[in-house]
């Protein structure tokens, strides 16, 4: 239990450090929290290879919807800031360790997806330098679906990553 509360703790120390910090905090707070990560909240070797998969998806997400105008950085910058791709480094460590309650209930993934996919979004955004593009509910809307689909196909593939150990 101690350490998925740690796990959750760091999630949110990293969320905070990187909305709100940039690019040079997002990265040594991103490193200080897959250290300790590695060395005590999870060993197993199968999660570098779960940590990879849902940032790379997440990135892949997230640059879509920047492209495609639904989201944008302050300097209009087609890509994703680095403290984004760190944010999805540190999200990507809480699919096996503190969100693993949502494992077996898809259902529930989509829920807790579509409610605080986009809540997290439009918290960062007003941090951040991150714009969401107007009008904001249809945004919500997309971002929400996009988590929807997202959070339950991350624990699928969780479990497919564990199958082929």
């Amino acid at each position: 239990m101690k350490k998925i509360i740690t796990n959750a703790i760091l999630f949110n120390i990293g969320w905070i450090a990187c909305v709100a910090g940039g690019d040079k905090i997002a990265l040594l707070t991103g490193l200080v929290i897959l250290t300790i990560h590695f060395l005590w909240v999870n060993k197993d070797p199968q999660e570098w290879r779960i940590i990879f998969t849902v940032m790379s998806i997440g990135i892949i997400i997230d640059s879509i919807w920047f492209y495609s105008g639904l989201m944008k950085n302050a300097d209009h910058s087609l890509l994703i800031p680095v403290w984004l791709i760190v944010l999805w480094v540190i999200f990507a460590t809480t699919i096996n360790n503190c969100l693993r309650w949502l494992h077996g209930r898809p259902a529930l993934g989509a829920l807790v997806g579509l409610i605080f996919g986009p809540f997290a979004y439009w918290m960062g955004a007003n941090i951040s330098t991150v714009v969401i593009k107007e009008p904001l509910i249809q945004s919500m809307l997309l971002i929400g679906f996009g988590w929807m689909l997202m959070l339950p196909s991350f624990f699928i593939l969780t479990r497919r990553i564990r199958s082929v150990e």
